[in-house]
Order: structure tokens, then C-alpha cells, then sequence
């Protein structure tokens, strides 16, 4: 990353550069090392000044207010116990009124949560069970189109792939 993009703390302390340092010693996962500053994480806080602390708490941004309008049309969907449940609600309800018009501004949250959760139907209800396993970060990479052709897992390994051996030769 280049210097100028890193976030350099009034102290000279560059906030990624702490991070990216710490985390190479950890063994354990840790939001850190996703770059995720929790702010009430000590092992987060031990990592710095109480003044650089201090000034990381004052320029992380409050969360937005939720809308209103967007709650109360997830509502139904989530008094539901099974995903048979779930599915009716989906089929019989709508994110917006039929008789009102398309508006991105108002409606684009509320639409791109009812596409996930019927796409995620598909995936869940998966005969092979493919969500239901645990994987590893990058298995959700892979197109989930091949899931039709079965059971596909990710595997860790550090050796490169034979195509890389061949050519280091």
C-alpha cells in the first residue's frame, strides 16, 4: 500500500503499519487482521498511545441511521421460524407496494436484501449441504454455479500449483 493511502496518526504513527506488524506475529485470528479497528477491543487499544487511541476513536464514523421505511418492510420476514416459512413470505410479500413505482433512492436496500435472501435459498437448501459446513474464507470465492455439479471443498495448502513448480525449474 502506498504510503500516501495509509491512514498517519498526528504522532507520525501510521495506523496500518501497527496493525500489519502485530499481526504477523499472531496466531489466532483476529479482526485486525482483516483491518477492522474494534473499539472496544484492548488488544486493539494495547497497540497504541492513549493520545493516538484516542484520536483513532475520534475519527471512526458513527454508524448511519437505519431507515424506517427499509425496517419496516424486512419486518415480516423475519417472524419466521423455518425456511419454509420464509420462502411464503418472500413469494406473498413484496419490498414495495405493487401500485408504486420503482425509485432507486428508496427502494434499492430493501430490493437487494430480498434478491440475497432468495438467492441464498438456493444455497442453503443445497441437497449436498454446502453451507452448512464450515469452510474456509476463500471457499466463498469460488463461482457458486458449480455447486450444481456436487460437492466441492477448498483445501489449504502452502505448495504452489504444478504449473508454478515447472516453471521454477
Amino acid at each position: 500500500m502506498k504510503k500516501t493511502q495509509k491512514w498517519i496518526l498526528s504522532s507520525g504513527t501510521c495506523v496500518e503499519d501497527v496493525i500489519f506488524e502485530y499481526c504477523k506475529e499472531l496466531s489466532a485470528e483476529s479482526l485486525l487482521h482483516s483491518w477492522i479497528i474494534d473499539l472496544d477491543d484492548q488488544e486493539a487499544e494495547d497497540l497504541f498511545t492513549d493520545e493516538e487511541w484516542r484520536e483513532i476513536r475520534s475519527e471512526i464514523r458513527k454508524l448511519p441511521k437505519v431507515d424506517e421505511a427499509f425496517v419496516n418492510s424486512m419486518l415480516p420476514r423475519f417472524d419466521v421460524k423455518t425456511t419454509g416459512e420464509l420462502r411464503n413470505v418472500l413469494e406473498t410479500t413484496s419490498y414495495r407496494n405493487l401500485d408504486e413505482p420503482y425509485d432507486r433512492e428508496k427502494h434499492y436496500d430493501a430490493e437487494w436484501v430480498d434478491i440475497v435472501m432468495r438467492k441464498y435459498f438456493t444455497d442453503y437448501e443445497d441437497p449436498n449441504g454446502t453451507l452448512h459446513r464450515s469452510h474456509l474464507e476463500s471457499w466463498h470465492d469460488i463461482n457458486k454455479g458449480v455447486f450444481k455439479r456436487g460437492s466441492i471443498r477448498k483445501k489449504k495448502s502452502k505448495k504452489g500449483t504444478y504449473t508454478s513448480q515447472e516453471y521454477k525449474t
